[in-house]
């Protein structure tokens, strides 16, 4: 859930109707949500930039308190045609776990480290291990594929090069959530990315993968649950522009070969409108005979991992997620 089309969901009439049995954690949530921050009107309104500076500003709130870090750096990696900005967290010391690499939402046009950083320490705390935000190319500055490309690179960088860091490269967990679960599933796929044999694990929280139609959408695209039609519009005009090919393997992964993949953590939203877009890559990913364990959030709507400090159903998800990526650790050389 992006800052307008959130704001915009909290005013909503069906927002406060029992019958979409709606979380009361998280409806409270969202009441103070609009107390952090303006309403914004409609997303389509304003300018790319000042859609991101009310998006920090609503979510700036959400990220403060939680778990403390023994150490947190802010540096980066080289990619394809820039250097990539990554934010490094390190829990407490001594524990064996995995590397997580995390790519936030947003759309492929919001959202920054700041955004989710209250989510990173947790996943981090959760873990046990150092978690790695990627603040990758955005649109419509850098348009489809930069934030694949430099997602990409990414993995295969801190592959080769995690020990200059202080990281262990050679086994790596890759999260998301939104645009940036989609982002973690193209590297997943990428043959580059393969080819490290670093990843163990995938932890994707709400993506899209390529569903255009789908009885959630019908149900929760009206903009009341915070990712409308107009907000989808939004986010492909500018990450996409006029010249994208919306059936691009990485944006259409579920059109694509789904063999091969590593253990997945497929997590949806009740009341969201890309909900099934999560039941059919888990159900391709088995078919294909991959592993994949299917977590529906019910009561809940896209973007909750925001509100996790105040709604328990989202943090029990964000635990089940880092559990299942502890589960899936294999020894040390």
């Amino acid at each position: 859930m992006t800052g307008d089309s959130a704001l915009t969901a909290l005013t909503a009439p069906a927002w406060h109707e029992p019958a979409l049995r709606l979380d009361p954690q998280m409806v409270e949530a969202g009441r103070r949500y609009l107390q952090a921050a303006p309403d914004l009107g409609t997303i389509d309104a304003l300018p790319v930039e000042a859609v991101r500076a009310r998006t920090r500003e609503a979510r700036a709130p959400w990220n403060a308190g939680g778990p403390a870090m023994a150490r947190v750096e802010d540096t980066d990696l080289p990619g394809p045609r820039r250097a990539i900005p990554i934010r490094i967290l390190r829990p407490a010391a001594g524990v064996d776990a995995p590397v997580t690499l995390f790519f936030h939402g947003g759309g492929f046009v919001l959202g920054d480290l700041d955004t989710c950083e209250r989510t990173m320490r947790e996943l981090a705390a959760a873990t046990g291990g150092p978690v790695v935000g990627v603040d990758y190319a955005l649109g419509p500055e850098r348009r489809f594929p930069a934030a694949f490309e430099e997602a990409a690179a990414v993995v295969v960088v801190l592959s080769r090069e995690a020990e200059r860091f202080g990281l262990d490269g050679r086994r790596l967990v890759l999260a998301g959530e939104s645009a940036g679960a989609r982002l973690a599933l193209s590297a997943c796929l990428d043959a580059a990315c393969r080819a490290t044999g670093a990843i163990m694990a995938g932890l994707l929280y709400y993506g899209s993968y390529g569903l255009r139609d789908s009885a959630s959408r019908r149900l929760y695209a009206g903009g009341a649950f915070g990712l409308g039609e107009r907000q989808l519009a939004f986010f492909r005009r500018h990450h996409l522009g006029p010249d994208g090919d919306p059936d691009d393997p990485r944006l259409n992964p579920l059109a694509g070969d789904l063999s091969g993949l590593p253990p997945l953590f497929v997590a949806a939203a009740e009341l969201d409108p890309l909900r099934d877009d999560s039941l059919a890559l888990h159900w391709k990913v088995r078919a294909a005979g991959g592993r994949s364990r299917l977590s529906l959030a019910a009561g809940l709507p896209h973007g909750y991992l925001l509100f996790a400090p105040a709604v328990e159903a989202a943090a029990a998800c964000l635990r089940e997620g880092a559990a299942f990526a502890l589960g899936n650790l294999p020894a040390r050389a």
